[in-house]
């Protein structure tokens, strides 16, 4: 009996701690997978966490004349991805940004959009600007959608999975901006200053009128003598400058040149080009807030043969450091100007497409046909200046007999901002800006869209690239400028 009672004691001492090992297993495990649970749920929220997620709140214009900013990082993620000028982007040299200004007079408001971009067309452009007027309500012709046609961004018009990806990225960062931008309104005060940037010769040109290939071949400052004045870019360097009270100020430029670009020697990243440099120069030196809009900048090429070597490697930087200096030139001419009612005007000018001959058209497509290694010869024996001259003869058969371009105008107060999508030529730009009645103009090629290069009158009797490669009949240009001065001319005396 004293052994079974032995026995059974023994073996309860022995079930207890095993039990409690076993509790405290049980419990350990429980607070591990709390503890996991906690992390899991902690990591989600974060993930869920983003910073550029919106609602679509109406937001209400403060009172009075006010000015709003706002710049958001579109870099992309993921590489390899396809750019602009067929290249593939490995790597980002620096960040491609879009930047927003909003303008309000209390009632109206309006939008000048800024992307690192070659152009803001097809169906991307439709997304960002139906995008825009959803998530703010602002109407869409009370936006400008600029492009600084930097030749080393994301191709906006590829359907590669990579770029579909980085086009959603910069669509769901250009709308948290643009509300950002109407977040921002304040009162603000306005001056205007030009700088006069002759002398800069780094004019994308690629042969001059004396033959020379100088256009844009020798480093800056020595000037382009064998380059007319009638076909030289627009010198001026025109800046608007905002002054809000506890906020830092806002520098707005536009210039009227196509300036060597970092394509010229950079094949395999995204970069912002020159106006990387121009930007953080100009931000770091005068202590602003900067947005860049490009302007009219077409002009003669005389050939469509390029040289092999286009530039002096690192051009471009130089281009940006340089207008450094001139928009501190320009800072110290500022004058005021009266800020007041937000205007919008939209139109469109029917715009023929050129006809070539059958024939002609016929070689332009066995040339586009053919395999790489025999497309040169068969360009050389029916007298091609290029693949190019080849390539636009064929799109421009498919392209019907004419197309409606779109032009547009923006007015605050004694400030106007003409847009058309192409790449008008400096000259057309120039007559606008003549005409204008406002104090200052700016003039937005490659905005609402993208249809290439429009040339000047005096280009067409001059020939080149430019004009080999247009879609549309001579004139063009000018049909542009003169509906452009005629919507500025109706918002100025609405104002």
């Amino acid at each position: 009996m004293m052994k079974r009672l032995f026995a059974f004691v023994l073996c309860i001492l022995t079930i207890l701690p095993l039990a409690a090992c076993s509790a405290s297993l049980e419990n350990t495990q429980t607070a591990q997978n709390a503890a996991q649970k906690s992390t899991a749920e902690q990591k989600e929220s974060e993930k869920n966490k983003d910073p550029y997620a919106i609602t679509k709140d109406p937001i209400s214009l403060p009172a009075g004349t006010c000015v709003g900013y706002s710049r958001v990082d579109i870099t992309p993620e993921e590489y390899p991805i396809y750019i602009s000028s067929g290249m593939t982007a490995k790597k980002a040299l620096d960040p491609l940004y879009i930047t927003v200004l909003a303008f309000s007079d209390g009632e109206n408001a309006a939008f000048m959009v800024a992307t690192d971009l070659k152009n803001m067309g097809g169906a991307f452009y439709t997304k960002c600007h139906t995008a825009i007027t959803e998530v703010t309500g602002v109407p869409k012709d009370h936006i400008f959608l600029n492009a600084t046609h930097n030749h080393n961004a994301p191709s906006a018009n590829s359907d590669k999975v990579e770029n579909i990806r980085w086009q959603a990225l910069a669509l769901k960062r250009l709308k948290w901006a643009a509300r950002q931008a109407l977040l921002d309104l304040s009162p603000a005060k306005a001056e205007i200053g030009i700088a006069d940037t002759t002398g800069f010769a780094f004019v994308r040109r690629y042969i001059c009128e004396d033959g020379s290939l100088q256009g844009i071949h020798h480093k800056i400052t020595t000037g382009s003598p064998a380059i007319s004045h009638e076909t030289e870019a627009d010198p001026d360097l025109q800046v608007i400058r905002f002054t809000r009270d506890g906020k830092k100020d806002i520098v707005m430029v536009n210039w009227q040149a196509h300036a060597a670009h970092a394509a010229n020697d950079i094949k395999d990243a995204v970069t912002a080009d020159f106006i990387n440099e121009f930007r953080t120069g100009s931000e770091e030196k005068y202590g602003v807030q900067f947005a860049y809009y490009n302007g009219a900048s077409g002009n003669i090429n005389l050939s469509s043969k390029f040289p092999e070597k286009k530039a002096v490697k690192g051009d471009y930087r130089e281009v940006g450091k340089a207008l450094v200096g001139k928009l501190g030139e320009a800072l110290e001419t500022m004058q005021p100007v009266e800020l007041g009612k937000v205007g919008a005007q939209a139109s469109t000018v029917k715009a023929a497409i050129r006809k070539d001959d059958p024939e002609r058209l016929a070689q332009a497509q066995i040339c586009n046909s053919a395999n790489e290694a025999n497309r040169d010869r068969l360009l050389d024996q029916y007298g091609f200046q290029s693949k190019y001259e080849a390539n636009y003869m064929v799109a421009r058969s498919n392209r019907g007999s004419s197309q409606e371009l779109a032009v547009s105008a923006i007015s605050f107060g004694e400030l106007g901002f003409a847009a058309n999508s192409c790449e008008m030529f400096d000259t057309n730009g120039m007559e606008v800006k003549s005409a204008s009645p406002f104090k200052m103009t700016f003039i937005c090629a490659y905005t609402n869209g993208s249809n290439g290069y429009i040339p000047s009158t005096y280009a067409f009797s001059r020939g080149g690239y430019e004009v080999d490669t247009t879609y549309f009949v001579q004139g063009t240009g000018e049909a542009l400028a003169q509906e452009l001065v005629r919507l500025l001319t109706n918002l100025h005396s609405a104002s």
